[in-house]
C-alpha cells in the first residue's frame, strides 16, 4: 500500500489559552484537513488498486 494511504493526518491544534474564536476556527480547520486527508488516502488506494487491476489484466492476456 502506498505511504500516502498510511500516513497520519496533521491536524491543527488549539493555541495555549484558546478563545471561543480559536475553538471555532480550529473546528472548521480540522474538518477541512480531515476531508482533504481522506480524499488523498482514497486516491492513493484507488491508484494502487488500479495498478494491480491493470497488471492482472495484462497477465490474463498473455498467451
Amino acid at each position: 500500500m502506498p505511504a500516502t494511504a498510511k500516513a497520519p493526518c496533521a491536524l491543527p491544534r488549539l493555541p495555549d489559552l484558546p478563545t471561543y474564536a480559536d475553538l471555532e476556527a480550529a473546528y472548521y480547520a480540522r474538518g477541512a484537513v480531515i476531508v482533504a486527508c481522506d480524499a488523498a488516502r482514497q486516491l492513493a488506494v484507488d491508484v494502487h488498486q488500479g495498478e494491480h487491476d491493470d497488471e492482472d489484466a495484462w497477465l490474463r492476456a498473455l498467451p
